[in-house]
């Protein structure tokens, strides 16, 4: 399997002109893809914006396995938990409950020359459990509609995948994701006029990102800190230069920075068959190699006879911490 770095401008056939999402629990939703929020937001406004993170997530461990829109790619729950700075069984537990109904949730994408595509928005496929039946490993596939834009190199896209990596709380990417999502859009609209603001109304907002005021919007100064300090944590990430805030108006602008243009982190080993052309590829003996990643040869030469069953998930985090040494890919 060859895993190409190369981006692909995206071709203006391939954006989505209409998306239809139906719902585990019931219900259909039609809308455009941007224009009015995108599935995103829709996600977000049905699931809340934990649900949103999770699929975040999947959508950035896709973008960080080099496979193509349609494939699987490696899943690791450990993985899927330390990019939202979440661990420990309870959000264990609830990540697979996110993920059921995101799995559950069905989006059909419609595209110029009027063809669909049809699939889940987010599928787990094969899985490996440990002796106890818990998942430490799978395939999972995202929606090509969903992962297209990552890939493809948009830039705000491209911007809110990298806040997951370099928000310092380990909430704020939850609280902060559906703001971003809105944010990154109506810049992208007024970039092409020349002045790259965002500028919505505050219960306007609230409703978008799945967190509606209360029928007294000027006693609810709980939705307004709450936008604060998503916006806050934002800035803090380098993906808000400045914003202002007031009970009725929120205006932002983009920070000109860097986390604009995220890079893909080197990729990481999945199975024993891909740890061993890691291998081979950085030459050196089996010692030296396992002192630098932080294990002992025996594991390593363990972890090839693997083939193509994934690697462990204490391996896997020892590649990860010494390929990603930072939570920033850009560092």
């Amino acid at each position: 399997m060859t895993f190409s770095p190369a981006y692909h401008q995206r071709p203006r056939g391939d954006t989505p002109v209409s998306i239809k999402i139906r719902w585990k629990d019931g219900g259909l939703l039609s809308l455009s893809f941007e224009g009015d929020g995108g599935p995103l937001l829709a996600v977000s406004r049905r699931y809340g914006s934990d649900a949103l993170a999770h699929l975040w997530a999947c959508i950035v461990l896709h973008w960080t396995s080099y496979r193509s829109l349609t494939d699987f790619f490696p899943w690791f729950p450990s993985e899927h938990l330390w990019l939202l700075g979440l661990s420990g069984d309870h959000d264990y537990e609830q990540m697979h409950r996110y993920l059921a109904r995101l799995a559950g949730a069905e989006l059909t994408a419609t595209y110029l020359d009027f063809r669909s595509t049809c699939a889940p928005l987010v599928l787990l496929g094969a899985r490996e459990k440990d002796g106890r039946g818990r998942l430490i490993a799978g395939s999972m596939q995202v929606h090509p509609a969903l992962a297209f834009p990552a890939v493809a190199g948009g830039r705000w896209w491209l911007a809110r995948l990298n806040l997951f990596r370099s928000i310092p709380t380990a909430r704020a990417p939850i609280a902060a994701a559906p703001l971003a999502v809105c944010m990154g859009q109506q810049w992208s609209i007024t970039a092409k006029r020349g002045k790259t603001v965002f500028r919505k109304a505050v219960p306007a907002l609230a409703e978008a990102i799945g967190r509606p005021m209360r029928g007294d919007r000027k006693r609810d100064g709980r939705t307004v800190e709450q936008l604060r300090e998503a916006a806050g944590a934002l800035q803090k990430a380098g993906y808000v230069g400045r914003f202002e805030l007031t009970s009725e108006v929120l205006t932002a602008w983009p920070a000109e920075s860097r986390a604009f243009k995220p890079l893909r982190p080197p990729l990481l080993p999945a199975t024993g068959n891909e740890l061993k052309v890691w291998l081979a590829g950085r030459g050196g003996s089996a010692a030296s190699n396992a002192r630098a990643i932080g294990c002992t040869a025996r594991t390593l030469r363990n972890a090839v006879k693997r083939g193509h069953r994934y690697l462990s998930p204490e391996l896997r985090t020892k590649l990860r911490e010494y390929l990603w040494p930072s939570r920033d890919p850009e560092k």
